[in-house]
């Protein structure tokens, strides 16, 4: 009876009938089951977007988002065109907005939960089940996070510590690249010119000139000016 009057009080809070909610408390452990995700480059590539500039969240009216917005065109389209893989879905073109930038979105509960439900540990084996996996991933990092100052020096900039040291990881013992840091790049506060940081944010620098190219050439960037140098410093 205890629970019932939960249910009942949980229901009227939330707006939804009391059928919705217990079908949602009976089945909420079987959304991932029956969805047999596979690790690909393409999964790979959204993990990386998602723990850059991505975000997973639910609406009021209870639609899943996975949403890239962001000012490249190229790193938006890249995104879409691998989220539309992983669901086996029609590919649509990101949306220009009143600002200037992309947004490239999805709707999607069991994507949502896949993503929301598991920490980096757990996204190990889909990011590190082949070395070209590990490609797509570090690209989506580095398309969204990343900086090419005139192929002198390649930025990872991020407030994530154990993302920036997994990412050092990952070039060392897959493609032989030494990156240095996680340097403290940005303390939390408002800086000189207005911008509010919540966290403090760090960078890894890659820049001796073999892992620059090693790096370029087995990795790289999706957006054409990172890859050619041309991305202003951070």
């Amino acid at each position: 009876a205890e629970k019932h009057g939960n249910i009942k009080i949980a229901a009227k809070i939330l707006g939804i009938p009391e059928s919705t909610l217990r079908k949602w408390i009976r089945n909420k452990d079987k959304i991932l089951k029956k969805w047999d995700i596979k690790p690909t480059k393409e999964l790979a590539y959204v993990i990386g977007a998602i723990l850059s500039d991505g975000s997973v969240y639910r609406t009021k009216d209870y639609h899943y988002r996975i949403e890239l917005y962001v000012k490249d065109l190229e790193y938006a389209l890249e995104f879409w065109k691998a989220i539309s893989k992983v669901l086996n879905k029609r590919y649509k073109k990101p949306f220009k907005t009143k600002d200037g930038r992309w947004r490239a979105e999805y709707s999607s509960k069991k994507l949502y939960t896949f993503l929301k439900s598991k920490k980096l540990d757990k996204l190990k084996p889909y990011i590190e089940y082949n070395k070209n996996t590990v490609r797509y991933f570090l690209r989506a990092l580095y398309d969204g996070d990343g900086c090419n100052y005139r192929s002198k020096q390649i930025l990872l900039v991020n407030s994530n510590l154990e993302l920036l040291n997994y990412v050092r990881y990952l070039l060392k013992n897959y493609f032989v690249i030494t990156a240095k840091g996680p340097y403290l790049h940005t303390r939390a506060g408002i800086t000189a010119r207005g911008k509010i940081f919540r966290k403090n944010v760090y960078r890894l620098s890659i820049h001796r000139m073999k892992d620059i190219q090693k790096f370029l050439e087995k990795i790289g960037f999706t957006i054409p000016k990172k890859l050619k140098g041309q991305d202003p410093a951070f």
